[in-house]
């Protein structure tokens, strides 16, 4: 079986690279080597827009979302790309997800879309939520009634996160600073669920949250976690003078929160935390993903991709192109 990793660069370039079996079990139990194992190619844009979010829903179905309501879709691991046709939006689409085979997208001026599929196609609907007012930056969905947004405004100051009731009315959550100084960086849910204390029998997910308050590089970043599916939230750590810009959660137990010049790890569901210092290979990370608990891929911008095969204690580059990569996505 493969393993996939696509990366998506601004100016509407992206690469993907596949990593067999063989080449994994190889470059775990020898020196990291992935020059000789891993090769990555340049895909061909049916658009001029910026890019801004890709997921794969399967090995073979993947999106991306972009600038001016765009829309790409791929059903051949990543090789060929289509468009939707213009007038579903003109807004900025940030962020999407998946849940049940439905698509989620979120972007500018409180654009949230849910798709839907018949025999003529896929078609695209409005969510509305009520008291919305800004820019939904984020979104996650693991069901049809259980979603989260994140909203802010143009500069990225948090204003809300939303979350889902039972009957798909939306609330908003506490316990976050909602400020013009606080800078919500990223989210995820996990499948770990808790007992509901106000409704019997039933069960709400764990989640976790970043953010940012002050001015780089004098600020301070914050993880919040939530055990009600994002009523409440309590900080779990305080970092002084340091950045969080990017979370990932391979399960209950292993996640990843990428920082100035380094990296945090746990592997107890965040009751400890593991820092790990890049300043040594001068690799200031953006965001990450693992396909397992040794080998991981992160980009730092127009430094490139960077590959570990040993749970990020060592990283080496992967050689990409000269556009910016703003994503990394395991297929």
């Amino acid at each position: 079986m493969k393993k996939y990793i696509f990366a998506l660069a601004m100016l509407s370039s992206f690469i993907f690279t596949g990593c067999t079996e063989e080449d994994k079990q190889a470059s775990v139990v020898g020196e990291t080597n992935t020059t000789e194992t891993t090769q990555w190619y340049k895909i061909d844009s049916p658009t001029a827009t910026d890019l801004h979010s890709v997921k794969f829903l399967s090995e073979n179905e993947g999106w991306i979302v972009g600038e001016k309501g765009t829309i790409l879709q791929s059903t051949d691991k990543g090789d060929a790309w289509i468009k939707f046709d213009k007038g579903i939006t003109d807004e900025y689409l940030y962020d999407l997800d998946f849940a049940d085979g439905t698509v989620y997208i979120c972007g500018s001026e409180t654009t949230l879309l849910k798709s839907k599929y018949d025999e003529t196609g896929f078609h695209w609907l409005n969510i509305t939520i009520p008291n919305g007012s800004d820019f939904y930056r984020k979104v996650q969905f693991m069901n049809s009634h259980r979603g989260w947004v994140l909203e802010t405004n143009w500069h990225h100051a948090f204003t809300r996160l939303w979350y889902t009731l039972d009957n798909m009315t939306w609330a908003e959550s506490v316990g976050i600073p909602y400020s013009e100084n606080f800078s919500v960086k990223d989210f995820q849910f996990t499948k770990n669920q808790f007992p509901d204390v106000q409704n019997a029998d039933q069960f709400l997910y764990e989640g976790w949250l970043i953010g940012y308050e002050g001015d780089s590089p004098n600020g301070t970043a914050y993880l919040y976690r939530t055990t009600d599916g994002g009523r409440n939230w309590s900080i779990v750590m305080q970092d002084n003078d340091t950045y969080y810009s990017d979370i990932y959660f391979m399960d209950k137990n292993n996640g990843w929160i990428t920082k100035s010049w380094g990296m945090l790890y746990t592997s107890n569901g965040g009751v400890t935390w593991n820092n790990y210092d890049f300043t040594a290979q001068t690799i200031s990370p953006s965001t990450l993903q693992f396909v397992d608990t040794s080998n991981g891929w992160l980009n730092a911008g127009y430094h490139g991709v960077y590959h570990t095969n040993n749970g990020g204690n060592t990283w080496e580059e992967q050689k990409t192109s000269d556009a910016r990569i703003t994503k990394v996505q395991d297929i």
